[in-house]
This record gives structure tokens, C-alpha cells and sequence, in this order.
């Protein structure tokens, strides 16, 4: 069991990774998938962060987003401009299913 558990939390890792050096390489703004609160917690651990933010942070969700940014911009600007990279992630309910 243990070693499945250190499985799934190297490849955890190693996706996180993929979105970290791609915004780099590519120079664009890559995002994790909605990471729950242990997933989080073994990012923080384990992994050098540069140029990041965590989406959800500040509205205290439970899962948040890990977003990368190139060198080339910065934390604000990348914020400024959230409304357009959340909006790939974001599901919007049709008017007969909203309640």
C-alpha cells in the first residue's frame, strides 16, 4: 500500500513539474488541475516554487489551483488578467439547470 501511496504522489509531482517548466519554456501561463488539500500540502513539501500563485487562496476553497507564470510577467499582471486563464476551467450552467 505504502509504495502505491509514493507512487501517486511522484506522479503528483512530476505533472506539476511538467506545468512548471513548461511556463518557462513556452513562456506561458500553465495551471495544475484542482489540487485537494493533501495534494497541496505534498507540493509545498517537495517542490521549489518560482513564479507561482495559488488560485482559491484567497477565497479559502478547499481546492485550489497551482498557476505558473513565465519570468517575463509578473504576479500582478498575471492576476489582472485571471478572468481570462480561469475562464478555460471554469463550467457554466445552462439557464434550466441553475437553480
Amino acid at each position: 500500500m505504502k509504495n502505491k501511496i509514493e507512487n501517486s504522489e511522484e506522479v503528483l509531482l512530476a505533472k506539476v513539474e511538467d506545468k512548471k517548466r513548461l511556463a518557462n519554456t513556452k513562456n506561458k501561463i500553465t495551471y495544475s488541475d484542482f489540487l485537494n488539500e493533501k495534494e497541496q500540502l505534498i507540493i509545498k513539501k517537495n517542490m521549489n516554487l518560482k513564479n507561482y500563485f495559488w488560485f482559491g487562496e484567497k477565497e479559502n476553497l478547499d481546492r485550489k489551483v497551482l498557476i505558473f507564470y513565465p519570468e517575463k510577467l509578473d504576479e500582478e499582471i498575471v492576476k489582472r488578467n485571471l478572468e481570462d486563464i480561469i475562464s478555460v476551467i471554469r463550467i457554466i450552467l445552462p439557464a434550466d439547470m441553475k437553480r
